[in-house]
């Protein structure tokens, strides 16, 4: 049996610089728009460029153009407009994982199927942020973790640990539910392991997360997690 692939590979770009296009540029470039509307523009310099799917500025995506492996262009919405530059990622495009790979979570404009420790990966991820009873086929699947943001508890360490809690229950959730089932070891679900679980460095509405997840195959893998509540302050996140 084969899942579509809703789990995409990346990987980091090197960014070296990131420097605001002087005024005077942006308007060579839009000779047609009122100065109080010109965009504001990063030029960004670096590596691996060519393979940019996504750039995401202060935890937004945000348009960009190539203009070379090297080089690139990144417009900032109004909503950045006069916001400090906080985190700055570009996205590639990965065939194979390697230990710095991200794993994205997403419906494609373009469907394959999955098979493998990416399947068992792609299927913990579901189950994660599945809330119980959406299911139809199964309402007692799901983590629930997309239920959590907006919770209140009584310390900021409280969320922490009701996350880590889901995270492991997950795990343990669908290694029973496979216990019993034919399906290849490498699809098979043994365990996950919790690296790291904190608020994110500089936004108290995000947490990283870093897991391993292993197979009866033998192969693990680390996954690193973004978990973003974009919108909510930080006492409806932690209480």
């Amino acid at each position: 049996m084969f899942d579509l692939k809703i789990v995409h590979l990346k990987d980091y770009a090197v960014v070296t610089s990131a420097d605001y296009l002087p005024a005077d540029t942006v308007e060579e470039m839009y000779p047609f728009v009122l100065k109080e509307s010109l965009p504001i523009i990063l030029s960004l310099s670096g590596q691996n460029f060519k393979r940019a799917t996504d750039v995401i500025i202060n935890g937004f995506s945000v348009q960009f153009r190539v203009l070379s492996d090297k080089t690139m262009l990144a417009t900032l919405p109004s909503s950045l407009a006069n916001a400090s530059l906080t985190s700055l990622t570009v996205l590639t495009n990965r065939a194979t994982f390697t230990n710095n790979s991200l794993y994205l979570f997403q419906v494609g404009d373009t469907f394959s199927v999955e098979s493998g420790i990416n399947k068992a990966i792609a299927k913990y991820i579901k189950v994660l942020l599945t809330t119980p009873g959406t299911d139809t086929f199964d309402p007692t699947l799901g983590g629930g973790l997309l239920q959590i943001p907006g919770t209140s508890m009584k310390a900021p360490y409280a969320f922490l640990t009701k996350v880590a809690m889901v995270l492991t229950m997950v795990a343990e959730d669908i290694r029973s539910r496979e216990f019993n089932l034919n399906i290849p070891a490498s699809e098979k679900l043994q365990s996950v392991d919790i690296l790291h679980i904190d608020f994110a460095r500089g936004d108290p509405t995000s947490l990283d997360v870093k897991i391993k997840i292993n197979t009866l195959g033998a192969a693990n893998v680390p996954v690193a997690l973004v978990l973003g509540v974009q919108g909510l302050t930080k006492n409806q996140v932690s209480g």
